[in-house]
């Protein structure tokens, strides 16, 4: 079936109507006049009139022929399936792989994305707006966005918008990609995938499954020039929260940790990366350089790690947030040479002591109880307890206004919290503070292990009665979470906890491995942690006493206790850190991202479905890094999010076509994938250059130039019909 072009319907009624009007327009009646000698000339006139007829009937056709074509080439029909790709509207979905890895340039400083818009635009310019195509776009970088979904008609603002994407600091979400074709509505489309299919783009595992059999699978040959890259993987401060009035080594003893991940052509070799620490603080207005560490990369080396020590004076100024910022050298990938990290500065941590008070004069240590022993631990010197605010509160006089001003608390008598004193404790949990219980000294039966678990829903069951250990065994080594809870121990740990030993415990049931922060070496738990809300819950089934441990009077205590408050009240720091490709949605409270420095603000409202089926947006995907401000519902500060590049998404090695093919095959079909090279992306949609130029303007072109070929066979017939050439014989 053909469909022709409504110019070539209204070409061709001209071509026929025009002449036949001008010829009756023109035609004359004429009187007749007899007279002798008119008989003669009637009968040479009729010998003559057939081919008169004839003549003018052929320069009719000619010229009514001659119209026609011209119509038929400048409109350019529509040709039916039977005459070629170009016979039906289409739709077509560009994807584009902005990840990080898209990024990298070559030695002319161009871009893999650059290449990839010059592709889309060659594949565009090939769509007819007026035969009725439709256009997509879609950009990779995750999570995947459509910038033009669903299809559109006007293929100028499709073309508009590929100048305008930007690479993200994301890995490629091919996965997301399946996911949206899935809900496309048409029933045949081609899907032009472009990118050099390095592996920060294809590394991931995908989506299973085919797309069906309405879909064509079109992707760019994997054709990327080498490129190298070294990127931050991540920023480690000493630690997230810090007391500016108590700075001292046992808060920057552990040194800024820089991890690096290096890919590309110089994996192969050695090299050399610089990294540099700086200090933002008052919303990157103020930098303070802190220091700078050399990697020395060996052949075939593909991560290290940077460290940086740090001194007081570089906090001294700070107020509130910080930013860690680490920097690397330049190479063919940007977005990954830098990384941050949120530090928390506060001018002091207060920290109560729930247990009851003591009455009368000073005992000895000999003399002391559980709530001495860590008054002791956490303020053994002046300089130690200058960083600490320690606030004793009687368990049966627990309430919001005392304890939701507090950072944290340690409960050394649960037997004697009474009344709401649970909920009110799980209050400074939720809003980020931690609470450390231990058993109570002399507990004989254990009655406060139900308000316990009410209060923090951790699945935790406390046994009713003490047991004794056999032999008295000593501390194990720590795992799990004792490795990030106590990490700044580092070395010493492992020799300060062989030297406690545990004569009672209570059993505590319902814990996995990665709560146990300390454990006996027979096994049973000493010290668990876990998250709850946005702080943490520590229980110690001993207690302070030298008839349950010798964990008191041993070096280990005082370490212990200062990195249970302060690593604790970390844990709960309101600083985030995200890796760019995730999706914020507050939870709940946040209600808007105020960007410092460069990037877009963000609203977070509650999704609300309105008659037409918009909504507000409740989440909102990071596809770039840098620091945002979280703000509440009445611009209170929340804290501040970080979002640093996914250096994953940054590996530039590249990936064999065999590799490409069957990565994309288990996503798509193994027969549902054709390989075009980027350069011939223009004659993709029509099955080459060839079918092209028969198809299309080709085929146009012939048309007007058989036109032209009939215009001067007319030109000369025309001369011919009208006898101009005979002459009139002498005396005429």
């Amino acid at each position: 079936m053909s469909f022709l072009h409504p110019g070539l319907l209204v070409a061709g009624l001209v071509a026929v109507s025009l002449p036949i009007l001008i010829h009756l327009l023109t035609r004359r009646r004429r009187k007749t006049v007899r007279w002798g000698a008119m008989r003669f000339l009637m009968e040479a006139y009729r010998r003559q009139r057939r081919r008169l007829r004839l003549e003018q009937f052929l320069l009719l056709a000619m010229r009514c022929l001659l119209i026609g074509l011209i119509g038929f080439g400048l409109a350019r029909p529509i040709l039916g399936a039977e005459g070629g790709s170009d016979a039906r509207a289409r739709t077509v979905v560009i994807a584009i792989d902005n990840s990080l890895a898209a990024s990298a340039v070559d030695s002319g400083g161009v871009s893999a994305l650059s290449r990839h818009k010059d592709a889309a635009r060659a594949v565009l310019a090939g769509l007819d707006s007026m035969r009725g195509d439709r256009a997509a776009l879609v950009t990779l970088g995750c999570p995947v966005s459509g910038v033009v979904w669903p299809t559109s008609g006007d293929i100028g603002s499709v073309l508009r918008l590929v100048d305008e994407i930007e690479a993200t600091d994301s890995a490629a979400d091919f996965g997301g990609l399946i996911e949206l074709l899935g809900g496309l509505e048409a029933d045949e489309a081609t899907v032009v995938v472009l990118s050099e299919w390095r592996a920060g783009s294809v590394g991931g595992e995908g989506a299973t499954g085919s797309l069906g059999d309405g879909f064509r699978v079109v992707v760019s040959s994997a054709t990327g020039v080498g490129a190298r890259n070294v990127g931050v993987v991540s920023v480690e401060p000493p630690r997230s929260v810090l007391a500016r009035s108590g700075l001292g080594p046992a808060d920057l003893s552990k040194p800024v940790r820089v991890s690096l991940m290096r890919s590309g052509v110089g994996v192969s070799e050695g090299g050399l990366t610089r990294g540099t620490v700086f200090f933002d603080s008052g919303g990157g207005q103020e930098s303070v350089e802190i220091g700078s560490s050399l990697v020395r990369w060996v052949a075939g080396q593909t991560e290290a790690t940077a460290t940086v020590s740090v001194q007081g004076q570089a906090f001294s100024s700070a107020a509130g947030f910080g930013v860690l910022r680490a920097e690397i050298d330049e190479d063919s990938v940007a977005g990954d040479n830098v990384g941050r990290a949120p530090v928390e500065m506060r001018d002091r941590l207060r920290v109560a002591v729930v247990a009851p008070g003591r009455f009368g004069r000073t005992v000895g240590v000999d003399a002391f109880g559980a709530r001495d022993w860590v008054r002791l631990a956490l303020t053994p010197t002046e300089e130690s307890a200058a960083g600490l605010e320690i606030v004793e509160i009687d368990p049966g006089a627990l309430d919001r206004a005392r304890v939701l001003g507090l950072d944290s608390a340690i409960v050394l008598r649960p037997d004697l919290v009474r009344g709401d004193g649970w909920s009110v404790l799980r209050a400074l949990v939720d809003k980020g503070g931690m609470v450390l219980v231990a058993a109570a000294p002399g507990d004989e039966v254990v009655d406060w292990g139900d308000g316990f678990e009410g209060a923090f829903g951790l699945g935790w069951t406390i046994g009713r009665r003490g047991v004794e250990l056999d032999g008295s065994p000593s501390l194990a080594e720590p795992t799990g979470a004792g490795v990030s809870l106590l990490g700044v121990l580092g070395g010493e740990l492992p020799y300060l906890v062989e030297g406690v030993h545990v004569s009672r415990v209570l059993a505590v049931e319902g814990a996995g491995d990665e709560q146990v922060v300390l454990r006996a070496s027979t096994g049973e738990p000493v010290l668990l942690s876990s998250r709850v809300g946005s702080g943490t819950v520590g229980l110690f089934s001993v207690a302070f006493d030298v008839g349950w441990t010798d964990l008191p009077v041993k070096p280990l205590m005082v370490p212990l206790m200062q990195e249970l408050v302060r690593q604790g009240v970390a844990q709960g720091s309101a600083g985030l850190v995200m890796v760019a490709g995730g999706v914020y949605d507050g939870g709940g409270i946040v209600k808007e991202l105020v960007p410092v420095g460069e990037g877009e603000s963000w609203l977070l409202r509650a999704a609300v479905t309105a008659p037409n089926g918009t909504g507000e947006v409740s989440s909102v995907g990071m596809r770039r890094s840098g620091v945002w401000r979280a703000l509440d519902g009445d611009g209170g500060s929340r804290g501040v999010l970080v979002v640093n590049a996914d250096a994953s998404g940054g590996d530039v090695s590249l990936r064999s076509q065999e590799q490409v093919t069957g990565w994309l095959g288990a996503m798509v079909g193994d027969d549902a994938v054709s390989v075009v090279d980027p350069e011939a992306m223009a004659g993709v949609l029509d099955g080459g250059e060839t079918a092209r130029s028969l198809n299309g303007d080709g085929f146009a072109w012939m048309v007007l130039l058989g036109a032209g070929l009939l215009a001067f066979l007319e030109m000369f017939m025309a001369r011919t019909v009208s006898h101009a050439g005979v002459s009139l014989g002498r005396g005429a």
